[in-house]
């Protein structure tokens, strides 16, 4: 009877000490999903997003704004140009989300050495920071989204600067473009021009876009 007591404490203790062994990080990872990123994964939400709330902010707002639509049983409302102190905080919040979501495109691009990816990232950011200024003048951009690193009360470049930064990075991104690669981690083409691993010419109106935003920039400085 004693042998078989200390039979089984024995075992006890062997497998609390391998169980005190084991990381719990380790056992707690689901072996069926990707435990890191890659920069298609952000690009669908980004573009779809986007496209959504613009939709819906020109269908809801600027829409009575140009007085293509005025309410005659009120005159509150927008078409009666009746704008409230916080009409703008949708533009604001939904804009920077989507900006975390490309620096996270950008920065899985440059580790992977995807240059595709890099340059439409910068494509985006700036097209967003455009709207942005357009909107509101004066906004966060070279301090922006930097949460992780603790700046969380980003200073506000003026529109002069973000403007010329914009024309730079687009340069930038004009470089970058390869024209003989696709997308490879979208398989199923993204959502604006349907690019994947061997539908190439998308690149070529990402590159066509990247320019176009460019002289609309320029436009904005020459003014």
């Amino acid at each position: 009877m004693n042998k078989i007591l200390k039979l089984v404490t024995g075992l006890l203790v062997m497998s609390i000490l391998m169980v005190s062994c084991m990381s719990f990080d380790e056992m707690n990872t689901d072996p069926t999903r990707l435990n890191k990123a890659n920069p298609g994964t952000f690009l669908n939400p980004v573009l779809y997003g986007m496209a959504a709330y613009n939709w819906n902010r020109y269908n809801s707002y600027t829409f009575d704004l140009m007085q293509c639509r005025v309410s005659t049983s009120s005159t509150n409302g927008l078409g009666w140009y009746y704008v409230s102190d916080g009409a703008g905080d949708g533009t604001w919040n939904n804009y920077y989300k989507w900006l975390n979501n490309i620096r996270e495109i950008e920065d899985r691009a440059i580790e992977l050495n995807e240059p595709n990816y890099q340059a439409v990232a910068i494509v985006l950011r700036s097209w967003i920071y455009q709207i942005l200024t357009d909107a509101f003048g004066n906004i966060p951009m070279s301090e922006a989204s930097q949460g992780e690193e603790g700046v969380f009360t980003p200073k506000f470049d003026t529109q002069q600067e973000i403007y010329r930064k914009i024309i730079d990075d687009l340069a930038e991104a004009n470089t970058l473009f390869d024209e003989s690669k696709g997308l490879k981690y979208n398989q199923d083409g993204e959502l604006l021009y349907k690019t994947n691993n061997s539908q190439i010419d998308g690149i070529k109106n990402w590159k066509k876009f990247c320019n176009s935003l460019r002289l609309r920039v320029l436009l904005r400085v020459l003014s």
